[in-house]
């Protein structure tokens, strides 16, 4: 709406001059603030977003303003006019405000110049329909019909329009009272062309389709449209008439530049008009009226020229009047046509007399032209009843559902027959449910359908009607059982009402439909969809907005089996149609939006998701109020994206708004609060907050207790939230029992299998998976993926996820053929179902770099990961959590490759994003600290990364469970440390404490108990308790035997392990066996360059040294340097390590020159890469000196 502010600061009210002017510039804008005061003027301006406002300002004041917009535009400001007085300058620094439109002398050249920019303004932004005659112009047409057949009181209607306008400030008093007792004394075409108010008024509703003053002001539309159609009649009839209203008509106005060049590149062919239009019989009226739109910088002047087509039979087709003797401004020659004329669109040329000008040739096509006939035909069937039952039902249409429950309350309060009253009431539940207040409309449908058994048929269609709105509130609440019998009960009814092809039955079976999808029996679900969508294909028009709600179905379901490109195209289905046929704002809109946001959001195009959800949000906003429960399914969708791009904060930003509705809600308890729950809680998992999220997840099952049966599936989903928690804290029973909990749940509701049942199979093949016990999460895993296979026909990203797990596992055991295997057929699955560039695809790469890695194949892993890094870039914030996850990966890789700078440069990136973007004490920063401070160790930089495993051991202590399996790791980690420090009672320590947690929560036969032993044997090697360590090494090799297949690498390494303490208890020949084992083992899975192979060729030379048979130790030394030299850098400490190797055979077989060579190569690599103080270049050192003493 328009505003106008008079700021003067010596304004009087009383003044007679005044009250006059005001009421001059009524008759041009209606609603008029004064203000003395520049303060509270900026307040007002504040507090006024949707207005468009113009300003009077006193000469006194304007600079002072004009100062004010350099500081604050206020964009909602329009037009401001300056009223010089005789203090003021007649110039002022107006610098680049082209909001000031200049200094006037007296209020009646403000008056004319205002009048004029209304004017052009209104012919600019009046509401006219462009190509596909739009969703407004049937809506208006149809509501204009609706007036037509109102038979009330229209002295009556204008007190009350009178009445509207005297508490809404619209007019002054004199001119309420002017129309209330004037207006059956003139013609309403008198009014409308008097400049009167109700000539601002309706055209104001008609430009921004207010329906507020459209519903009071109908009675002037019905009283107009009957007054030109009577008097376009008389006019056609009488030749003397007729012959002066000769075509062509000119109209002039300004257009949008965008919308002109639609129109001038021939993109739309079809123009029309949802208002009365004002045309001209001479050119230069019209020539003037679009001249003066070009003094606006975004408009372009047009004159549209208007004809008929012989054929078209204007008595009949398109009433208009000439308004000779009835216009104030005669010179115009003014021609009206009435609201909803269809024009199309011809020649588009400059004029020739100005070339700011162009002309576009208009023909009359009549509304029978009109494209949306046919659904508009249709719509008035289905808006069933008259005058103002069914304004009401259109009401409802169009999303405007205060309006409809303010009309339905008011009809409620006057007498009206029982059927009426029925439809009424339940009209009224329907503007309620709409409106999320389920118990009021639940309360009104039962009123009415008690109402109707007693006034109707029993198999009467609206007995069937409010039936299915019964079940719709029922399915709403969550309660399924009960929908699906209301449901039933109006389909029984429809079926003996109608012929079994009706629409209404299409929508019975969409609502069925529905239910079963919600139970997850998609099969039916889909069976009910193709039935409605069968009959709706045959008995609808293409764009009736029924099939675009069974489109949105049809995308739920493929959505919900993973088929995004078939759920996007149905989706995109939807919201054309209601792009079509809905107004801008109609919350269904927003529903496609949100629909569409979330299958970008789930293929990772992330931008796009945004992009819908905010245009859902800024609908909603504009429909609904603040606390509606829509607004916070889509801030709920907003938090979950957010979550997904690892922007923690905005996401519970999200998140909390959405709870902030959902709590307000009359009902506490609700599914919709029970699902931010769940959703909140998955938040927190990730910023690794994870008795917080526990703390969610708990609220959410407690509302679903309450809300739900045991055995309903929502139950599941919560039980699934809190088992993946307690597995992050390493509770890995206490996470068994909740996802066997969601499973039982899952088996008793689900009668066939379904894809929640394949999900919780997978999340117990997780844990069965760490807790080391293989063969059981292999077969937990496997029923997972044969569900999945028996559910969907085509391959969905769920299946993927599957495989991967099972290649995770089958690396763990050491299985790495078939581990390959299963993450490539989940890479493939991801690169046929999702983009090229989703982080899911980004995960497979990752893992099966994780694969190559474990072999020893580094630069096949490293390939993989610049795969995974490659798409995570794209698709991923610059500092989300993955990519620090895969720096980790990459530095990894590194350190085995023995490129330490590089792998302690990628850990640190790792470090750097999780500090940016991680509580202090999340979990995750401790994973890098412990990797920083492993790289420190193999540097033999013992300070630093003792430091680095402090640090770890701070935050696990602090943030995880006292017996957390992280924090064995990092107890396991510094005593490694302390073990390289010769520290050993130290190291013994802190390797026993990992071993003590270890024992506790994993299984007697885990593979990582193994790897403690192991590291504990090697302590006990270290300070020379041979026995202790055999003891320890074969307690690794026997839950190795059970656990891992026999030729796993681990198994490799403690036959190494157990070799190296024979050696030094002087059992070589035991030793040698131990050490060719594991070469056996190494050679069958690893491949022939792999740097473990080097070491133990290292090892049996060691032996043979032992033995005295130099020649074979020689032998294995030169086969462990040449697979050195081709895997590690040139600078490796472990190749120097072979050169020392070498150096000292030669040394003990009396080579001297020999061995001085490879003794420098090692203290040149080991100067070079190690601490000063390592002992191994002391030993070096050592060696050399003794060398040059024996060669003299």
């Amino acid at each position: 709406m328009r505003t106008l502010i008079w700021l003067n600061p010596t304004i009087d009210e009383s003044n007679e001059d005044f009250k006059n002017s005001i009421q001059k510039l009524r008759k041009i804008i209606a609603s008029i603030k004064t203000f003395s005061n520049v303060g509270e003027c900026r307040d007002f301006l504040k507090n006024t977003e949707d207005e468009e406002v113009f300003m009077i300002v006193s000469g006194v004041l304007a600079q002072q303003l004009i100062e004010d917009f350099e500081i604050e535009p206020w964009n909602q400001l329009h037009s401001v006019y300056i009223l010089r007085d005789n203090a003021t300058s007649d110039h002022y620094s107006v610098g680049k405000q082209s909001k000031i439109k200049g200094a006037y002398s007296s209020i009646k050249s403000i008056f004319e110049a205002l009048k004029i920019t209304c004017e052009r303004d209104d012919r600019a932004t009046s509401s006219t329909s462009f190509d596909q005659i739009d969703s407004l112009f049937m809506y208006t047409q149809i509501l204009k019909e609706s007036f037509l057949q109102i038979q009330d009181d229209s002295a009556k209607s204008m007190s009350e329009f009178a009445e509207y306008c005297r508490v809404h400030n619209h007019e002054s008093l004199i001119e309420i009272e002017k129309m209330k007792k004037e207006y059956s004394h003139r013609t309403p075409l008198e009014w409308y062309t008097s400049s009167s108010p109700l000539y601002y008024i309706l055209n104001d509703a008609l430009r921004l389709m207010n329906v507020s003053i459209l519903l009071k002001i109908g009675f002037f539309i019905r009283d107009l449209y009957k007054n030109i159609e009577s008097l376009h009649r008389e006019q056609q009839s009488d030749s003397r008439l007729a012959d002066t209203a000769t075509f062509p008509f000119y109209r002039g106005q300004g257009l949008t530049r965008d919308r002109f060049e639609k129109l001038r590149k021939g993109d739309i062919n079809l123009m029309a008009f949802n208002y009365f239009l004002s045309t001209s019989a001479k050119l230069n009226v019209a020539t003037m009226f679009a001249e003066s739109s070009t003094a606006d910088p975004n408009l372009v002047g047009v004159v549209f020229i208007i004809d008929k087509e012989p054929n078209i039979d204007s008595k009949l087709s398109t009433p208009f009047v000439d308004l000779k003797g009835i216009s104030q401004f005669p010179q115009e020659e003014e021609m009206l046509f009435s609201a909803h004329t269809i024009f199309r669109i011809g020649q588009i040329q400059r004029s020739r007399t100005n070339d700011q000008i162009w002309e576009i040739a208009l023909t009359i096509k009549g509304n029978d032209y009109n494209p949306l006939n046919r659904l508009t035909s249709h719509l008035r069937e289905e808006f069933d009843g008259e005058g103002w039952l069914r304004i009401g039902i259109i009401l409802l249409a169009i999303g405007e559902l205060g309006k409809a429950a303010e009309l339905y309350q008011t009809l409620l309060a006057e007498t009206c027959s029982e059927g009426d009253r029925a439809r009424a009431t339940n009209l009224l539940g329907t503007a309620y449910y709409r409106m999320a207040e389920y118990t009021k409309s639940l309360l009104l449908y039962e009123q009415s359908l008690e109402i109707s058994t007693k006034s109707l048929p029993s198999n009467h269609p609206h007995v069937a009607s409010t039936y299915c709105n019964i079940g719709i509130v029922h399915y709403q609440q969550g309660d399924d059982s009960e929908a699906l019998k209301y449901y039933k009960k109006s389909l029984k009814i429809q079926k003996i009402a109608f012929h079994p092809n009706h629409p209404r039955l299409a929508g019975s079976y969409v609502n069925i439909g529905l239910i079963y999808h919600y139970r997850r029996d998609y099969h039916r679900a889909i069976s009910h969809f193709e039935k409605a969508f069968e009959i709706q294909e045959n008995a609808l028009p293409p764009n009736h907005p029924d099939l675009a709600k069974t489109y949105m179905n049809l995308g739920l379901i493929y959505y919900t089996r993973g088929e995004y490109t078939n759920a996007h195209s149905n989706y995109q289905k939807a919201l054309e149609i209601q792009k079509q046929i809905l107004p801008p704002n109609h919350p269904d809109l927003a529903i496609s939006h949100v629909n569409i946001g979330t299958i970008y959001n789930d293929t990772a195009e992330y931008t796009k998701a945004i992009l819908n959800y905010q245009k859902a949000i800024e609908i909603q906003k504009k429909t609904f109020t603040e606390n509606h429960p829509s607004l916070a399914i889509s801030y709920n969708a907003m938090g979950i994206l957010y979550n997904d791009m690892g922007e923690y904060t905005k996401s519970l930003s999200y998140h909390k708004r959405a709870l902030k509705i959902q709590k307000t809600d009359k009902i506490s308890k609700n599914s919709s609060l029970a699902l931010i729950y769940i959703s909140t809680g998955d938040v927190y998992h990730s910023m690794g907050k994870y008795l917080k999220a526990l703390s969610y997840y708990e609220r959410s099952l407690d509302i679903i207790k309450t809300v739900f049966p045991p055995d309903h599936p929502s139950w599941a989903n919560a039980y699934n939230g809190i088992g993946n928690v307690n597995k992050k804290m390493g509770n890995y029973t206490e996470a068994l029992t909740n996802y066997k909990r969601a499973l039982e749940i899952q088996k008793n509701v689900f009668s066939s299998p379904h894809p929640n049942s394949a999900i919780s199979y997978n999340n117990i093949g997780n844990v069965y998976r760490n807790m080391g016990k293989y063969s059981k999460a292999f077969s937990y895993c496997e029923k997972s993926l044969n569900i999945l296979k028996a559910v969907f026909t085509s391959e969905t990203p769920i299946l993927a996820k599957v495989y991967d797990n099972i290649g995770v596992a089958y690396k763990m055991t050491g299985e790495y053929s078939k581990a390959l295997s299963n993450h490539q057929q989940a890479i493939e699955i991801r690169i046929k179902t999702l983009s090229r560039n989703h982080p899911s695809l980004a995960l497979s790469y990752h893992n099966t770099g994780n694969v190559y890695r474990a072999m020893g194949q580094y630069t096949k892993a490293l390939s993989y990961y610049e795969k995974s890094l490659d798409i995570r870039k794209i698709a991923l914030s610059e500092n989300h959590c993955d990519l620090a996850g895969l720096f980790d990966s990459i530095g990894y890789a590194y350190t085995c490759m023995g490129n330490c700078s590089k792998s302690l440069s990628f850990h640190k990136r790792s470090l750097e994003i999780k500090e940016k973007t991680l509580p202090w004490g999340h979990p995750g920063k401790a994973i890098s600290y412990n990797s920083i401070g492993n790289v420190y160790n193999n540097l033999g930089d013992y300070t630093s990364a003792l430091s680095y495993c402090k640090k770890a051991i701070e935050i696990q202590e602090a943030a995880t469970p006292p017996k957390h399996l992280d924090l064995a790791f990092s107890y396991f980690a510094i005593g490694n440390v302390y073990r390289n420090l010769h520290e050993f009672s130290r190291a013994l320590s802190y390797i026993q404490q990992a071993l003590d947690i270890r024992k506790k929560i994993l299984p007697p036969n885990h593979p990582t108990l193994a790897y403690t032993y192991n590291n504990i044997g090697l302590a006990h090697a270290n300070m020379g308790r041979h026995s202790k360590a055999l003891a320890y090494y074969r307690q690794a090799l026997d839950i190795q035997n059970v656990t891992l297949s026999p030729n796993h690498p681990h198994v490799a390494d403690t036959h190494s392990n157990i070799g190296e303490v024979l050696n030094k208890m002087g059992r070589h020949l035991e030793a040698l066996a131990y050490y060719k084992r594991a070469i056996e083992i190494q050679k069958v899975t690893l491949p022939s360059n792999h740097d473990d192979l080097s070491v133990s060729y290292n090892n049996i030379g060691a032996v043979y040294i032992n033995m005295e048979d130099y020649s074979n130790a020689l032998s294995y030394f030169k086969q462990a340097l040449e697979i050195s030299a081709i895997t590690l850098p040139s600078n490796h400490p472990a190749l120097a390590g072979s050169y020392y190797n070498i150096g000292h055979v030669y040394e003990l077989t009396g080579y001297y020159s020999k061995a001085l060579s490879y003794y420098n190569k090692a203290l040149s690599i080991w100067s070079a890469t190690l601490p000063r103080s390592h002992p191994d270049i002391a030993m070096v050192q050592e060696a050399i000196e003794d060398i040059q003493q024996n060669l003299g």
